[in-house]
């Protein structure tokens, strides 16, 4: 069954999705998907192509790498 979602992230994600083009290679490559980054001004998102249960193995990894990042960047920091 073939299967088409949006993945909705912050703007940060996905311009960090471009800068790292192999990152994304990567994922697609592992999870048998296609993954196309879409930086529109409002509501960036990450559209997956691909077997069901392919999509939503490929979404888990996106927001995982969105939740590390985020950590990082916000979270982690010393006051």
């Amino acid at each position: 069954m073939s299967s088409s979602i949006q993945v909705y992230t912050f703007p940060d994600t996905v311009k960090y999705f471009i800068t790292n083009k192999n990152m994304l290679d990567e994922i697609a490559q592992d999870t048998h998907t296609t993954l196309t980054p879409n930086n529109r001004k409002r509501d960036p998102y990450i559209q997956i192509k691909g077997k069901f249960e392919d999509c939503h193995k490929a979404r888990i990894i996106i927001q995982d790498i969105e939740k590390d990042n985020y950590r990082r960047a916000y979270l982690d920091k010393e006051v």
